[in-house]
């Protein structure tokens, strides 16, 4: 008897983080899910091949775009963050190509400037400034929050995408 085909989970991950933060679930799946972990535009590697704000539809073009290359016609989404509002995108899409769908850590409405915070000007600050320790601080408290960040367990964590994110750079003009 032929062993079933792994079922496809395309994984999105949060905004200054990148894929590897799937690392763990791909790892956990091996052998019953076929992870799609793609990099998203404007992020990462990928900063760089961006010319101006990439939108929301932007990327969910683009992860449509992996998933018809890959010819996937049905299909699981994982997204945390800024990957759950993509997935959110593309089950409103195709609701007809989605098995299951999980959102770690995001939102299906938009927030306003008041709601953002800190966040709302930082763009324009990481463009001015790359990654600051400051400005690093800021984004790792956005992303993790104060309980993760004052767990001690969790240092190794900390450490990690306290290094990936300092490691960002906005492409200089």
């Amino acid at each position: 008897m032929t062993p079933p085909t792994p079922a496809p989970v395309v994984c999105l991950h949060s905004l200054f983080l990148d894929p590897r933060m799937f690392d763990g679930l791909v790892a956990a799946g091996e052998g019953r899910i076929r992870a799609i972990v793609p990099e998203l535009p404007g992020q990462v590697s990928r900063v760089g091949e961006v010319s101006r704000t990439v939108t929301m539809d932007d990327v969910t073009e683009d992860v449509l775009g992996t998933i018809d290359e890959l010819g996937l016609e049905r299909y699981s989404l994982v997204g945390q963050s800024m990957g759950g509002d993509v997935a959110v995108r593309i089950a409103a899409r195709r609701p007809e190509s989605i098995d299951k769908i999980v959102l770690l850590g995001s939102s299906a409405r938009a927030q306003s400037r008041e709601d953002l915070g800190e966040f709302a000007d930082l763009p324009d600050r990481i463009e001015r400034e790359g990654f600051t320790p400051e400005i690093v601080d800021i984004v790792m408290t956005i992303m993790f929050g104060a309980t993760t960040l004052a767990d001690d367990g969790r240092r190794d964590i900390h450490g990690t995408w306290r290094s990936r994110i300092g490691e960002l750079s906005p492409r200089r003009r």
